[in-house]
């Protein structure tokens, strides 16, 4: 405001000292300069509520809100949620850690075909278990994706134990049992024994395994909470979907649209094409990650076309080794967790950050017998919107097309800077078969016999 007073009193003497026609400038100034008045600013008011139809209205008084305010931990804002996040997630954190600071042990040599979780003792022998009692598990589950969509294998494993479990269809050889989809053909990772206990699983896209655990479609559930690798990583050296596909082009050599336009804009700036950035990220999936953190060779994945293309049969005949798969599976994830959740901790130190990722990985939709027929409403819509929408794009290209003639898309704002330019299309002929070519011969023998079936079937001369 000493500012605004200082520049008004330096405008009027500029005006006094130094008079000129310019007058209607001086006072256009002091009207910037000088501030609206009370009475001013009211009739503003009246004026805009005027125009809204909200002057001279009766208006609800709301009741002043009075609640207790909860108690505050700490001696601020900040101070309080950190406190309550750390309570919420210290114990997962102390058992992630465990993951980190501890190495699994050897992985079986021989698995063990039976239905249900077997336990790998460190002595070579195996025990029958109900699920595997651990404070802290790497966890993977695999799925005959062409005959049903339940489990078929999992393993786990702990710095004390390796796990694995097999569906019973599979060791009964069952095929026909994977189409009744019931709870007890789901994974049991945890049991209420008086109370459920605080435990971390770890996972590569967790929330596809987390989808095959028996326990968590219960409402009442277990503490379990899951921590995935794959958003770990997409949030410290992920990438976006337009550097996804720079990198995708990059590592095969092609030549795509992208790459094409960022080497021509390179080329405009004089700059050399900048891809160290792809040293420093590296794609979702499980062999990638693997590769960027652990600098390992890539993880073996010819395995897995059994679980993709396979049958049961196929599946019982190669048992062994896709358990050895899925374990290998299982130690990749824990060398990348290793290292990944130090960075993770580095880069996102506030506990909030933690426990809200925790508490998302343990998030459901209770659904009811409705759930299919709302997704049949829903993909109804959807492509009633989609042919909508192909017309509307349909009408609007056509109205497009339409100013070529007589150049009118040069007066459009919008369309007049657009490539108009027309090729000339060559239509590809299609090599005529033996039969067909037979055929249009037996046509241009016949002249003014043209073939033409009547109602009858009989062959007719068209005048």
């Amino acid at each position: 405001m000493q500012q605004k007073k200082m520049k008004c009193a330096l405008i009027q003497l500029e005006f006094r000292c130094y008079p000129n026609p310019y007058t209607d400038k001086y006072l256009k100034k002091m009207q910037m300069v000088i501030p609206k008045t009370r009475a001013q600013k009211m009739k503003d008011i009246e004026k805009h509520l005027k125009s809204h139809d909200l002057w001279d209205k009766e208006t609800t008084v709301v009741p002043e809100v009075n609640f207790d305010l909860p108690k505050l931990y700490g001696s601020n804002i900040d101070e309080h949620f950190k406190i309550i996040a750390e309570k919420q997630c210290a114990g997962y954190r102390k058992k992630a850690d465990i993951l980190t600071t501890g190495s699994l042990p050897y992985k079986p040599q021989t698995w063990a075909e039976t239905q249900g979780w077997t336990r790998y003792n460190a002595d070579g022998s195996t025990t029958r278990v109900e699920f595997p009692d651990e404070d802290s598990l790497v966890f993977d589950v695999e799925v005959l994706v062409p005959e049903s969509d339940m489990p078929v294998l999992a393993t786990a494993a702990s710095p004390n134990h390796w796990y694995s479990w097999c569906n019973q269809h599979l060791i009964k050889s069952d095929a026909q049992g994977f189409f009744k989809m019931t709870p007890d053909e789901l994974i049991p990772l945890d049991m209420d024994q008086g109370g459920w206990k605080e435990k971390v699983v770890v996972g590569h896209n967790v929330g596809f395994d987390r989808s095959f655990v028996k326990e968590q479609y219960l409402i009442k559930g277990p503490k379990t909470r899951f921590m995935d690798t794959m958003s770990m990583h997409i949030a410290v050296s992920g990438f976006t979907g337009s550097q996804r596909m720079l990198w995708n082009a990059k590592k095969t050599g092609s030549k795509s649209k992208s790459i094409l336009e960022l080497e021509e804009r390179n080329k405009r700036l004089n700059k050399l094409p900048v891809f160290e950035w792809m040293e420093d990220g590296a794609p979702n999936n499980l062999s990638d990650v693997y590769q960027h953190y652990c600098q390992g060779a890539p993880l073996d994945k010819e395995v897995r076309e059994v679980f993709l293309e396979g049958t049961t049969y196929e599946l019982g005949l190669n048992i062994q080794n896709l358990m050895s798969y899925c374990a290998d599976d299982v130690i990749a994830t824990h060398q990348v967790f290793q290292i990944l959740w130090p960075l993770f901790q580095e880069r996102f130190p506030h506990p909030v950050t933690l426990a809200g990722m925790l508490q998302m990985g343990s998030s459901y939709l209770p659904l009811n017998a409705n759930w299919n027929r709302y997704l049949e409403t829903a993909e109804e819509i959807y492509n009633n919107k989609q042919s909508e929408r192909e017309r509307m794009l349909i009408k609007i290209a056509n109205d497009a097309c339409s100013l070529l003639e007589g150049n009118r898309y040069k007066e459009d704002p919008w369309l007049w800077d657009l490539d108009w330019s027309i090729q000339n299309l060559r239509i590809k002929k299609t090599p005529l078969s033996a039969k067909k070519k037979a055929k249009s011969d037996k046509v241009k023998y016949l002249g003014p016999m043209v073939q033409h079936l009547s109602p009858c079937g009989r062959m007719t001369r068209q005048n």
